[in-house]
């Protein structure tokens, strides 16, 4: 008789584990289609750092760094791509630029590229108004700079 409770409770118990397991699964699952077939997939300046916090940001929060907000860049695969830029919201990426330092006689500098992800306008759409107008790419852009004094 013993074994029969013990093995209605590992029953019970995996039961409980697959459905604890489910829940996670469907809420998974719901975030990332939450936006799919619904009016909220409208994108404009007001409401994009809603779906891409931290890519975006106004003039106003770049003041102590030099950075810029191209409207095309080559990205990682050398192909031309489109960056989503809003006029009061803009994706901006950090200016690093390469010299070697006064007095540094003989040095040899150069610069890293550093990689970025930014949202990227779909090949062939013209007017992103959507979600499903854009992506994520990655691209190279001047990192920081090494002077070796040779």
């Amino acid at each position: 008789m013993a074994d029969c409770s013990k093995t209605r409770i590992m029953a019970i118990v995996l039961g409980v584990v697959c459905v604890a397991f489910a829940v996670v699964i469907a809420v998974f699952i719901y975030r990332e289609l939450r936006h799919r077939d619904s009016t909220e997939k409208k994108i404009n300046a007001e409401n994009i750092n809603s779906f891409f916090p931290a890519y975006f940001r106004s003039p106003e929060e770049q003041r102590s760094v030099a950075f810029m907000a191209p409207t095309k860049r080559i990205n990682v695969n050398g192909l031309e791509r489109k960056l989503l830029q809003f006029a009061t919201k803009k994706q901006y990426f950090a200016v690093h630029s390469c010299t070697a330092l006064l007095n540094c006689g003989g040095c040899h500098c150069s610069q890293e590229n550093g990689m970025y992800v930014g949202v990227a306008v779909k090949d062939g759409v013209v007017d992103p108004d959507d979600l499903d107008d854009i992506e994520l790419d990655f691209f190279y852009f001047d990192g920081c700079c090494k002077c070796i004094n040779g």
